[in-house]
This record gives structure tokens, sequence and C-alpha cells, in this order.
């Protein structure tokens, strides 16, 4: 992946492409060393005696200008998608951070809905807690527990 590429790293990008392309235009030399071994070089040898190698020319100014363009242009487009792709992904978080609080919300909402019925119908006082212990609500107790759920209630469903 490509991402967040420097300003300033496009012209030592450019350069790095462009000076290759210059240098292939240079004299190759062609040899046999006293080993017997073919060496090509762009340095003549010592000895002087060397096949000069004729190479193609390089492109000329403005085709290199035109390379470089093409290159910048193609890492700003990079860029841009790139700087797309981590935003989505960012929406996407949010998102799914706003579907989840909304889940946990409606199921606060069902909770406190089932709490108060479960009050309402209190027969004796009687109450099961959820660790299994049985406690008796005074009415005062009962009232003010149904005044708290309520308030949930309130709090959590539209």
């Amino acid at each position: 992946m490509f991402v967040n590429f420097p300003w300033r790293s496009w012209s030592l990008l450019s350069a790095c492409l462009v000076v290759p392309v210059g240098l292939a235009s240079a004299a190759l030399y062609k040899w046999t060393d006293e080993n017997g071994i073919v060496v090509y070089s762009q340095t003549p040898p010592p000895s002087g005696q060397a096949k000069v190698i004729r190479t193609a020319p390089g492109p000329d100014l403005e085709q290199r200008r035109q390379a470089a363009e093409a290159l910048r242009s193609t890492v700003e487009q990079t860029q841009d998608a790139a700087t797309a792709r981590a935003q989505a992904r960012e929406e996407k978080k949010q998102q799914q951070a706003q579907d989840n609080a909304l889940q946990t919300r409606a199921k606060s909402c069902e909770i406190a809905r089932k709490n108060l019925a479960t009050l309402e119908n209190l027969g004796l006082g009687r109450l099961r807690m959820p660790d299994g212990q049985t406690v008796f609500l005074s009415a005062e107790e009962r009232a003010a527990r149904m005044q708290e759920t309520r308030t949930q209630i309130e709090q959590f469903c539209d």
C-alpha cells in the first residue's frame, strides 16, 4: 500500500527515474580481461583496447518532463485513493459504534420494561435478584425501585 508519499520526495523519485535514462546514452565499452572474461563497462579499460558499443539515445528533455509529470499524477492519485480508503474505514467505524450504541440502548430499554412489569406484578413483595437470592421489599422500597425503573425507561426508550 502506498500512503503519505511526501511532496519533497517527488523530486527525488523523479531524479532517480530520469538520471538512469540520461546515463543510458553514455558510451559503453566491451573488452576481454587477462583471465578471458568479457567485461562491459562505462569506463574504458586501463589498456585502452576496447570495443565501443553504440547505445540508443535516451529520451529527450520533453519526454523526461512528461514522464515526471505522469509519475507526479500517479502519486497524487494514489494518495487520494489511500485517503479515501482511510476516510471510508473511519466512517464505517463510526457507523458501527452508532449501531452498537443503538443496540445497547434498545436492550437496556427492554430490560427496564421487564423490570417494571416484574415490580408491578410483585405479589407478596418477594423479588428474586439476578444472583438468585430472594428478597422481600417493603411498599416504600418497591415504590422507589419502580420510580428508578421508570426513570430508566425514560432514559433508554424513545
